[in-house]
């Protein structure tokens, strides 16, 4: 067992939410709490926001053209980052 621990639970989860699935049958189908998986897209979204920045640092255009429109898949209905604080 080395340092790294690579765990592909969440793959197909988090692809069926960027292909527009919706929260409760996410969740319903493999027994998640939605606040789990809607920080796992929190996750995602901030790993995606840094290979932005990369991308747009080392001018990778092609990578920048794969990842164009992807955050607003990851980002929406109730994952939206306001949806993990509480509102009094």
């Amino acid at each position: 067992s080395g340092f790294w621990a690579l765990n592909s639970y969440w793959i197909e989860p988090v692809w069926r939410w960027v292909q527009g699935e919706t929260v409760s049958r996410i969740c319903e189908d493999y027994e998640l709490f939605e606040g789990n998986f809607i920080r796992v897209i929190m996750k995602v979204s901030n790993l995606l926001e840094e290979l932005t920045s990369l991308a747009t640092f080392t001018q990778n255009v092609e990578m920048l053209a794969k990842l164009e429109g992807l955050s607003a898949k990851l980002v929406r209905d109730v994952a939206i980052p306001e949806s993990l604080y509480l509102r009094v």
